[in-house]
């Protein structure tokens, strides 16, 4: 699916929870576009703040932490009067973009090769599991809230990176993970508590949260067996990664967490939350 490895600097993408560089290979960029289009089934479209007008006449928006670049590809296709820009700490971007978009690579916690006030629209997705709390409140948001524009949008969408009801392969798998983000000062609830953070800014009168429940397995249809699959995918990565799991046994755990999804009740909720800087 998308673009090949052939087309993408290989190099690994940081994961502040571990301090390891995880190998992006193909199959990992692959689950990162797939991530993508099961995010815009699920909330039934890219964005959600009022900005398709702005889209049309020609906006200039920002993607953090924007990985391959799906969802800017997506959206310069969508609405192409409008330029975008993404950013990313890892190389992992294509070398050829559309006419419209062009992606740097830089980092977030550092400032951004932005002037202020430069951006129409502000777009984060799934960046919790790379940031403590307090750099959320003191660098993340701040800078973002920099680069936007007075009367611009930003938009951010995450999960909650805890299970609810799982079976118990899952309960294990899952406690591991949640035992690597307190070693590491991350929350993994965070994600419902950035509407607090960026109310505290006093820059962002009316901030819009959305949530969304997804059953996991057979029981969430066909979105919820995608979804379990490339959750359960990126959970496993992580195992991997700290050797917590070995790859012969990738395979075999995936099908049992899948059949138990399938059989059992587990969910995973999501938070979506716009606003428009004052």
């Amino acid at each position: 699916m998308g673009l090949k490895m052939s087309k993408l600097r290989r190099r690994g993408r940081r994961n502040i929870r571990t301090s390891v560089d995880f190998v992006l290979n193909e199959q990992e960029i692959d689950r990162l576009q797939v991530n993508h289009h099961l995010s815009k089934t699920m909330w039934g479209s890219n964005f959600a703040a009022p900005i398709e007008d702005l889209l049309k006449k020609g906006a200039r928006v920002l993607d953090v932490g924007c990985g391959p670049g799906t969802w800017l590809f997506d959206m310069a296709s969508d609405f192409p009067q409008s330029q975008y820009f993404g950013v990313e700490i890892s190389s992992i971007f294509p070398d050829i973009t559309p006419f419209n978009v062009k992606i740097i690579k830089a980092d977030v916690l550092k400032k951004l090769p932005f002037k202020d006030n430069d951006f129409d629209y502000v777009f984060v997705r799934h960046l919790v599991p790379f940031f403590t709390s307090e750099q959320w409140a003191t660098k993340v948001i701040p800078e973002l809230m920099r680069v936007l524009k007075p009367g611009g949008w930003i938009e951010l969408i995450d999960a909650e990176y805890m299970f609810s009801q799982p079976g118990p392969l899952l309960n294990k798998l899952g406690q591991n993970v949640l035992n690597l983000f307190r070693d590491s000062n991350l929350d993994p609830m965070f994600a419902n508590k950035l509407p607090a953070i960026m109310k505290e800014t006093n820059r962002f009168p009316r901030i819009s949260h959305d949530q969304t429940v997804c059953r996991l397995g057979a029981s969430g249809g066909w979105l919820g067996g995608m979804i379990a699959r490339n959750a359960f995918t990126s959970l496993l990565n992580d195992h991997i990664a700290f050797k917590l799991l070995k790859r012969k046994d990738y395979q075999q755990t995936l099908a049992e967490l899948i059949a138990e999804a399938n059989g059992g009740s587990s969910t995973i909720t999501y938070h979506r939350i716009f606003a428009e800087k004052s």
